[in-house]
């Protein structure tokens, strides 16, 4: 057998001459935010995992689901402050979730998130008349998911919108 040689160029590891307030954790990147219950409702399980891993490194109480029945129950007795819908659902319609969880006496307090992987001229009408707070692209940008479920609370609970 031959012998390879390989050759990288390129940072071995960490820079030594960096100052240790330059370098970043994970926590630094994504943190600090205050703590919020987030129900991540996607049928693409590699999508659902994703955010939930990322909002779990923000801090974040998750809980998941893949379908609309799931949705609704998860809804009713996880009670999150913040609720990421995919309004694709397979066969579910998520803007009809939306709606229905945006009708309970407990929904109105909800920031609902409609999540697309795309969008049409008429979304920002369909998102609003399903009762959700706000739209947006996947995948999720990190600094728009911040800014979103930085809206959540104030001091006596309540949403800022």
């Amino acid at each position: 057998m031959g012998r390879s040689d390989f050759s990288a160029d390129g940072p071995a590891g960490p820079d030594p001459g960096a100052q240790e307030s330059d370098r970043k954790t994970t926590r630094d990147l994504v943190g600090p935010s205050r703590q919020c219950r987030v129900l991540v409702v996607d049928d693409n399980e590699d999508i659902r995992d994703s955010l939930s891993i990322l909002l779990s490194l923000m801090g974040h109480d998750i809980q998941t689901a893949h379908d609309a029945s799931t949705a609704l129950a998860l809804s009713e007795s996880f009670r999150p402050e913040v609720i990421l819908m995919d309004v694709s659902l397979g066969q579910d319609d998520g803007y009809e979730v939306g709606a229905e969880i945006r009708g309970q006496p407990w929904g109105a307090s909800v920031l609902l998130v409609a999540m697309t992987g795309w969008t049409r001229d008429d979304e920002p009408s369909r998102v609003a008349r399903a009762g959700f707070d706000a739209h947006i692209l996947k995948p999720a940008d990190l600094g728009t998911l911040r800014a979103l479920i930085g809206r959540v609370h104030t001091a006596d609970g309540g949403r800022h919108d």
